[in-house]
């Protein structure tokens, strides 16, 4: 993972809360008290778009591969505050590649593969 230090704009996520139109995709994400799921849309250094969703019970990656119809990768791991899961954002930073993903815990879904 990267750290806060000498990256530029380029290299942070740009995460936004949940609108209306996301629940249709992520329903089981749930929002914290005082915020909703956090959602963005990115695109790996190889050409692969991915979306990323942040919420109280974990995480799910959705890239344009063949987990897409299996629901993605997930993050299992709760973040407690939406502050919790921007730093989990920020650390990451804007991935490169899927396997940067893979190295902060994400997973094929149980029984996937």
């Amino acid at each position: 993972m990267t750290t806060n230090r000498n990256r530029s704009e380029e290299s942070v996520m740009k995460m936004r809360s949940f609108e209306a139109s996301d629940w249709d995709a992520f329903a089981g994400a749930e929002g914290w008290l005082d915020s909703m799921p956090l959602i963005c849309e990115g695109e790996f250094e190889d050409g692969m778009g991915y979306t990323l969703v942040l919420a109280k019970n974990g995480g799910n990656l959705i890239a344009d591969d063949e987990m897409a119809e299996r629901g993605g990768y997930v993050l299992a791991r709760e973040l407690a505050t939406v502050e919790e899961a921007r730093a989990f954002a920020d650390r990451l930073g804007q991935p490169k590649t899927k396997r940067e993903f893979f190295f902060a815990l994400f997973t094929s879904p149980q029984g996937s593969q």
